[in-house]
């Protein structure tokens, strides 16, 4: 049995933050959740001892992890600031296969397209 989608990954841009929500929209549990990106996705830099890298946003345990979501649970992350995010020549489009598990449904999976170049299109605003 096929269910609405339980589960909603939005990429935004607030300002000149790139972020994202992950975000149980349903109202059932959901087990083994699991996303997976079908390009890499970098973030801001970080220091691993005497190096910079970029944090690997496919690969965080938030989506790796094939953790249990609750009905209205939902995790922000912060990915870049969006010109650094341009001018590193990160994917402005990609998709994304969410998969889980609902007791009433059994396995779900659906696929998610990310366009981020409509932001591009947007005026901005800065906060102060």
């Amino acid at each position: 049995m096929k269910l609405p989608p339980q589960i909603a990954l939005v990429f935004e841009v607030d300002g000149r933050v790139l972020g994202f929500k992950l975000k149980h929209i349903g109202t059932e549990l959901v087990q083994d959740l699991k996303v997976t990106f079908n390009r890499p996705v970098t973030g801001t830099k970080y220091q691993v001892g005497q190096r910079m890298l970029h944090k690997r946003i496919d690969r965080l345990s938030l989506f790796t992890s094939r953790m249990f979501m609750y009905p209205e649970q939902e995790f922000e992350g912060f990915v870049d600031d969006f010109r650094n995010y341009i001018e590193r020549k990160q994917p402005l489009k990609f998709d994304t296969l969410i998969e889980y598990t609902t007791h009433s449904a059994g396995k779900q999976q659906y696929k998610l397209e990310h366009k981020l170049h409509i932001w591009l299109d947007l005026p901005q605003v800065r906060k102060t």
